[in-house]
């Protein structure tokens, strides 16, 4: 988690009097994790898609409580489901569109299929597993989008919480600074950005001016100024990336070359190696100092 996170997580919980219950995992099965779902996958994130969804429901049943209510619907970034379906976070949508077809012990098993002298066992991926749909049933346990009852507008909601929790924005690397909401958590985002482009040839910049098309706050040109600008730029993450999983670059580019999505066709390796970012957000020497 990034310093500017975690400032406004402590500010927010001040204006709000809310509890807060922190988790962090084991970063040595993380990391496995992360070498693994990108060689099956092509995405190092299977391990935060994945805790991200399960851990918050798990801690509902413990701790009985029944409603669980998240921001934004899927249908603004995806295409499983659209505005008009009221979306629940249940084991078909789990499944559907949130762990990458692989559950915690399809993980499990395919880690120590490859780390076979540092396996891992059930204990370990507990905080991965979703709970069944008759546990959730039995519990009563729903939860549902806010953007299922109002239209949701990211920049409207981000004005609000700016204005009334004195949250603040944050660089992203490959994403124009306007954009200053927009997945500011992880300092791993812009590899992942970075590594939709090479599979799909966006990145997020594309995603995010295609939303501001789309409800009238940008012109198709001023958009594609922008792309050109900040998409497809090697980020600083990835020598991060390479450090705590041991790859080398060559390594990363042929895994995520494997998994490119037709009919998109990269660039040459030597071009895209060169073509690196010329922004580092500016905590990211603090923080790769305290990592290594």
């Amino acid at each position: 988690m990034r310093d500017g996170v975690e400032k406004n997580v402590e500010k927010c919980l001040k204006q709000l009097g809310a509890d807060f219950i922190d988790f962090k995992p084991n970063s040595k099965i993380v990391k496995k994790m992360m070498i693994e779902s990108l060689i099956r996958r092509g995405d190092f994130c299977w391990h935060c898609h994945t805790g991200v969804t399960a851990y918050p429901v798990k801690l509902a049943i413990e701790k009985n409580i029944p409603l669980i209510l998240y921001g934004e619907p899927s249908a603004e970034y995806s295409s499983f489901y659209g505005y008009d379906d009221f979306e629940e976070l249940t084991v078909e949508k789990f499944n559907r569109s949130v762990n990458l077809g692989i559950n915690a012990e399809d993980i499990m098993g395919m880690i120590n299929e490859r780390f076979p002298d540092d396996k891992i066992d059930s204990k370990d991926i507990e905080p991965w597993i979703f709970p069944d749909q008759r546990t959730l049933n039995v519990k009563k346990i729903k939860a549902t989008y806010l953007g299922n009852y109002i239209p949701w507008d990211v920049r409207k909601q981000v004005d609000i919480i700016k204005e009334e929790l004195g949250w603040e924005g944050d660089e992203v690397e490959g994403i124009p600074e306007q954009y200053d909401y927009e997945k500011i958590e992880c300092v791993m985002q812009g590899l992942r950005d970075y590594t939709k482009y090479l599979k799909r040839g966006f990145g997020r910049t594309s995603h995010l001016t295609s939303i501001d098309i789309r409800n009238n706050r940008m012109n198709r040109d001023e958009a594609i100024e922008l792309v050109k600008n900040h998409d497809g730029y090697k980020p600083h993450a990835l020598e991060y990336f390479l450090k705590i999983t041991g790859m080398s670059e060559d390594e990363y580019y042929k895994i995520v070359f494997e998994h490119v999505v037709k009919p998109h066709k990269p660039e040459d390796i030597n071009f895209l190696k060169s073509k690196k970012s010329n922004k580092k957000p500016k905590d990211f020497e603090e923080f790769f100092k305290r990592t290594f």
